[in-house]
């Protein structure tokens, strides 16, 4: 169950520059933390080339892996879509 007591399932997607689905990982219940899941992605089985990067949220750790965005700042999206 998640935090908010519902049935769901947290899952893990990878995809490249092309939109092509590059790594899935559903086998997590929804409350776990995504740092958690990806710490066992890694452990696993996904592998992330040398020089290359993802884009991730907050919730998942600071990493030479991974771009996450700066703690408590607020991005104001709509000014990067012009």
């Amino acid at each position: 169950r998640n935090r908010k007591g519902f049935v769901s399932q947290n899952c893990l997607v990878c995809c490249s520059f092309d939109l092509k689905f590059t790594y899935v990982l559903s086998s997590w219940e929804g409350s776990m933390a995504d740092s958690t899941i990806y710490h066992d992605a890694r452990m696993a089985d996904l592998i992330i080339p040398p020089d290359c990067f993802y884009l991730a949220d907050a919730g998942f750790p600071c990493c030479l892996e991974l771009l996450v965005p700066y703690w408590g700042q607020h991005y104001h999206l709509a000014e990067w879509g012009q």
